[in-house]
């Protein structure tokens, strides 16, 4: 697999053996994603790849995992080759294998839950948009949330909002999974099939 530096932003390979420690980047995807191939280029054609949105999302999900000291991220858009279709189908084959070996899911909310607009908009304005996030509705979203060992959300403006265990009431809300399988993921591995399958399309 390939992993982006943290500090220098620069990828890896880690094709042989077991990688070392990684956070993995978990987002809806803007127009703007920057590819495996322009984050090779980075000092070579920064002034096309660096105003991209993505390449700002890239860089604050960096600061976080060398905030809580994992070296390594993982992040769909630019590990992933997209242009080969052999890398691509094998690393879809892969993503519950690579969620699950990481140290940390960041899922980064692309709105405002600013808790401190809460006395001035109304007590529950942060939760509204906390459940109204593209984030719960997109593909991977259930095997994001369950398969890292920790999930820990951020906002639009970089605020720590929560983890899967807290809010799970509105992380409930937003995606119909049951709080004790929030709390305990492993759960859904005891769970029917009738029960995972209706997990899955509930959303």
């Amino acid at each position: 697999m390939r992993l982006v530096d943290v500090k220098t932003l620069e990828l890896e390979e880690f094709f042989h053996g077991k990688p070392p420690g990684y956070a993995i980047l978990s987002h809806a995807w803007e127009t703007e994603e920057v590819s495996y191939q322009e984050i090779q280029i980075l000092d070579a054609g920064t002034k096309d790849v660096k105003p991209k949105t993505g390449y700002e999302n890239i860089r604050k999900a960096c600061s976080w995992a060398e905030e809580d000291g994992i070296r390594y991220m993982w992040i769909d858009t630019c590990c992933i080759n997209k242009i080969s279709s052999a890398e691509l189908s094998e690393a879809i084959n892969s993503m519950l294998c690579c969620h699950q070996q990481s140290m940390k899911c960041y899922a980064y909310l692309e709105v405002y839950t600013h808790k401190g607009l809460e006395r001035v908009f109304g007590e529950l304005r942060w939760e509204h948009n906390f459940v109204k996030s593209r984030w719960f509705t997109k593909g991977w979203t259930l095997q994001e949330l369950l398969a890292p060992k920790t999930v820990e959300f951020r906002d639009k403006n970089d605020k720590y909002i929560g983890s899967r265990i807290h809010p799970a009431e509105y992380i409930s809300q937003a995606t119909r999974i049951d709080q004790d399988i929030l709390v305990s993921p492993n759960l859904v591995r005891v769970q029917s099939v009738a029960k995972r399958m209706s997990l899955k399309y509930a959303r």
